[in-house]
This record gives C-alpha cells, sequence and structure tokens, in this order.
C-alpha cells in the first residue's frame, strides 16, 4: 500500500513537473536558416502604410529565468502603436522558413509568422489570437 502510494505520488509529481516546465529552445532550423531570419524589420498591418516600426531578431540563443530564445528587439515607435508587441521578449524558427514569438507571463508562444512573398519579395506575414488583423515583417526596402 505505501510502495503504491510513493509509486502514485512520484508519477504525479512528474506530471506536474513536465506540465510546468517552460518553452524549450527550438532545433527545428539549422544555423543558416536562422542566419537568414535574424535580421531588421518593418512591422505593419497588412495594406497600411509603414509607422516607423522596427522589430530585430537577433541569432544568439539566450536562457534567462529558464526562458529560451532568441532576443528580440522592438523599438519605442513600434510598441507605442503595437501595445502588444511589449511582451514579445524572444522568437524561434520552426521550420519551413516560419517563426514563433515567445514572451508574456506565463512565458508562452505569443503568435506565428510565415513567409508569403509578393512583386516586393519574400516576407512575414502572421496574426495574434483575438485579433482579427494581418500583421507583416518586411526587410527595410
Amino acid at each position: 500500500m505505501i510502495r503504491s502510494t510513493i509509486t502514485t505520488l512520484c508519477i504525479l509529481a512528474a506530471v506536474l513537473s513536465a506540465a510546468a516546465e517552460p518553452l524549450r529552445p527550438s532545433s527545428v532550423a539549422d544555423q543558416g536558416t536562422v542566419d537568414a531570419l535574424a535580421a531588421t524589420y518593418t512591422f505593419s498591418m497588412t495594406d497600411q502604410p509603414l509607422v516607423g516600426c522596427i522589430v530585430e531578431l537577433k541569432a544568439t540563443p539566450v536562457q534567462a529565468k529558464g526562458r529560451f530564445g532568441r532576443p528580440v528587439k522592438i523599438n519605442e515607435q513600434c510598441t507605442d502603436r503595437f501595445p502588444f508587441l511589449a511582451q514579445v521578449t524572444r522568437w524561434e524558427p520552426t521550420g519551413g522558413g516560419s517563426i514563433r514569438l515567445l514572451g508574456g507571463k506565463p512565458f508562452q508562444e505569443i503568435s506565428d509568422f510565415a513567409p508569403v512573398q509578393d512583386a516586393s519579395g519574400v516576407y512575414l506575414r502572421g496574426s495574434f489570437p483575438d485579433d482579427k488583423s494581418t500583421y507583416e515583417l518586411r526587410p527595410p526596402q
């Protein structure tokens, strides 16, 4: 009886520990892909004029307070115009040239962006939960 109780408690502790574990770094993309994605982008809503919003995705992975990912730098004009971006602190490649934006409390995936192409070139397009707008990360022209 005691042995089965201890075993049950160990299994429960393992399940709870796994559920509470922070996001781990992605190993989906090779360094060449990461280097290609790590760049400075203009951020805007699709079909809207640019508003001076700059997002910089950095290549070097970091871990701070159990949070993995690559740093994101977002200028003040961007967080003033798009306040939801203030919670974005990290990014990770997810394969196929796509990325996910991470941050918030609790630390989680906030959004994902996938590559698309038009006459101006290849850029990233995505959206945010509870927001019907579509957003773009475009290399500066």
